[in-house]
């Protein structure tokens, strides 16, 4: 009955994180919209007029964004192996 009862609050616990992952990669997206194209975005002002119109400052974008996603994406990977991990140790219980 306990071993049971364990196995439920883990799972719900994994479950939980699943979730809590959803949050961290949201604020994630957030900061990086809010922040990192704002930054790059003044960085290609303080270049002078039309700087911003330019494909350097679309390319810098552009490759803000796809590192932004590769980390992201390699975050998720690992914690998805991590729950893995924690649900093969569930069974082995």
């Amino acid at each position: 009955m306990k071993k049971n009862l364990l196995v439920i609050l883990m799972v719900g616990t994994i479950a939980t994180l699943a979730a809590n992952f959803d949050a961290v990669e949201q604020q994630a997206r957030t900061q990086f919209n809010s922040q990192t194209i704002p930054s790059i975005a003044h960085r290609f002002t303080n270049m002078g007029e039309g700087a911003q119109r330019s494909s350097a400052f679309q390319g810098a974008i552009a490759r803000a964004r796809q590192d932004f996603e590769q980390n992201l994406a390699i975050m998720r990977q690992q914690y998805e192996l991590q729950q893995q991990i924690q649900q093969q140790q569930l069974q082995a219980l």
